[in-house]
């Protein structure tokens, strides 16, 4: 399973590049100002993050809790 990762990307950083879990990844480009929720919605088995936007959801699989931890605070700096 590969990292997710979140990215700005873009001239004025006004994108959010997205890889996903998958091997080989996913990459999604979305507009920072079309996202409209970021939840965490881990459970007892596994530690996902969906980001809702304005075509859809993205799901991110994350190995650990640290991991997710790490791309919530990425995200944070990103806004």
């Amino acid at each position: 399973m590969s990292l997710p990762t979140i990215v700005a990307a873009g001239a004025a950083g006004n994108l959010l590049l997205i890889t996903d879990h998958k091997d080989p990844a996913n990459v999604y480009r979305v507009p920072k100002n079309s996202v409209c929720n970021i939840a965490d919605s881990s459970n007892a088995h596994s530690h996902r993050l969906d980001i809702n936007h304005a075509n859809g959801e993205i799901t991110l699989i994350f190995s650990d809790a640290d991991k997710l931890a790490a791309a919530l605070a990425a995200i944070d700096e990103l806004y």
